[in-house]
């Protein structure tokens, strides 16, 4: 008993000398704060700041506070990472949508390549109603702006900024791949591929390797296969490789009978279903523009970075004029077909002009004048509004004008020839970039009614009005 006594005696003291020793020391502490002057000794910055991806829910019939976002780490939705509620904006206009926009949880640069799966979810009186589960990367983002959606063809506008930004924003996170990753210790054996080592392959008709998009590391050369269920028909795959630089290498692949066609592949590349045309025209240098056996231009169309360039100002009365000469075999045909990607600028518009129109027909002549055949059909570009259309006096359109001050699409003129009823059917389509029909215009005509094989020329016309820029590109005038 007297020992324990003792013990916490001793304990006691000790306990008292620690408090004591403790209170001296914060004093002192705070005392000698007081006397220094704090000063800032070194600067440094964040490289591992988050990228975070958005998704836009269409809200037609569902109410705002019954809509969330599910966010997962896994494509069977097991692994839940957040549940973000509507946002208190109201809707936003996506693509012509009105739609609930979501913003989910950082992704880090070096981890641009981490999938995250989402799944939007109306809650009804207590029920669940779920969409599919969706999957997506900051990576994927970066290729589809860049390649499916073509901005790394930009040359001008804001799409180029666009491009600018999507390649820059990629290499940022190839660096601080390599450098949070890779030179996290010494032993090399342990380095990750980077996200620009790899080449990003879609297919806009069919799959890659089973997938509708993939990516492979660059090397000398990668076999790949390409799968379509389409009807294919008088098509073939038409492959785009894109080089360091963004200029596009275009090729054509026959389809193999199997339904199972082998291509090898370097670079960046993007594959689509086309239509078997042969002779298609391609701009990529200023001399391919030179063969006034296949071309002529008149009164200021150019050739800029591998396109044709239409700039009528509306300050002149100048036309500017296009011609293209069949690049197809010309023999006992009875469909003429003309065809070229167009790209229109309005960033710099001049919004007084609002009616440019650009006439279209096949002609029958190769030099001078204009004696077209069948019907001429306009399309007709409106600046004030920042629009496209095609347009014939007394004939109805289908489908809607295009809009955006970055117009990118397809023009088709078909010229059908009948030589029992002595007219031709006459039809100016645009389409998207899938080949897609989005509007479309189409006419009897008895007008100097030719067969295709007196089709010599194929002209685009643009009056004095034109605003904008127009660009041409990937031009074929056949007969089949």
């Amino acid at each position: 008993m007297k020992n324990n006594k003792l013990i916490k005696i001793i304990s006691l003291a000790l306990s008292l000398v620690l408090i004591v020793s403790s209170a001296t020391a914060l004093f002192t502490s705070a005392e000698a704060d007081t006397e220094v002057t704090p000063e800032v000794i070194s600067k440094n910055a964040s490289f591992d700041d988050n990228i975070h991806l958005y998704f836009a829910v269409a809200a037609e019939g569902i109410e705002k506070e019954n809509i969330s976002l599910k966010v997962y780490s896994d494509a069977e939705g097991t692994v839940e990472l957040q549940t973000p509620r509507a946002p208190e904006a109201e809707t936003e206009n996506v693509h012509g949508t009105e739609c609930y926009i979501f913003r989910t949880l950082g992704i880090a640069p070096k981890n641009a390549d981490s999938k995250i799966y989402v799944q939007a979810v109306n809650t009804v009186g207590g029920t669940e109603y779920k969409g599919d589960i969706v999957e997506y990367s900051v990576l994927d983002y970066l290729y589809e702006m860049l390649y499916k959606d073509g901005f790394i063809e930009a040359k001008s506008g804001i799409a180029l900024t666009q491009k600018n930004l999507y390649l820059s924003t990629l290499e940022y996170c190839a660096y601080a791949q390599d450098f949070f990753i890779n030179y996290k210790d010494n032993d090399s054996t342990n380095d990750v591929p980077l996200f620009t080592d790899y080449a990003y392959v879609a297919v806009k008709d069919g799959t890659v390797d089973g997938k509708k998009q993939a990516t492979y590391l660059k090397s000398a050369s990668t076999e790949v296969t390409l799968a379509t269920d389409a009807a294919t028909a008088g098509m073939i795959w038409e492959v785009t490789e894109y080089e360091e630089n963004g200029l596009a290498k275009i090729s054509e692949v026959e389809l193999d009978p199997s339904g199972e066609t082998k291509i090898n592949i370097t670079t960046d590349t993007v594959v689509k279903l086309v239509s078997n045309i042969k002779g298609t025209l391609r701009f990529n240098t200023a001399d391919s523009l030179n063969d006034t056996s296949k071309i002529a231009m008149k009164a200021g169309t150019t050739w800029e970075n591998g396109r044709i360039k239409i700039t009528a100002d509306g300050t002149s009365t100048v036309t500017e004029r296009f011609r293209v000469y069949p690049t197809g075999t010309n023999t006992g045909k009875s469909v003429a077909v003309f065809e070229a990607d167009v790209s229109i600028d309005y960033s710099s518009a001049n919004a007084s002009q609002p009616n440019g129109n650009i006439y279209l027909s096949p002609l029958s002549v190769t030099t001078s004048g204009s004696t077209a055949v069948g019907a001429k059909i306009i399309l007709q570009l409106q600046s004030s509004k920042k629009q496209a259309n095609v347009y014939l006096g007394g004939v109805t359109n289908s489908g809607s004008s295009l809009v955006g001050e970055q117009l990118d699409f397809k023009l088709r003129y078909t010229y059908e020839y009948s030589s029992e009823s002595s007219n031709a059917v006459c039809t100016l389509e645009i389409l998207d970039l899938d080949g897609n029909t989005l509007q479309s215009v189409t006419t009897t005509s008895t007008n100097n009614i030719k067969s295709p094989d007196d089709c010599l020329t194929f002209e685009m016309l643009a009056n004095s009005n034109l605003a904008g820029t127009l660009y041409i590109d990937n031009v074929a005038f056949y007969q089949r």
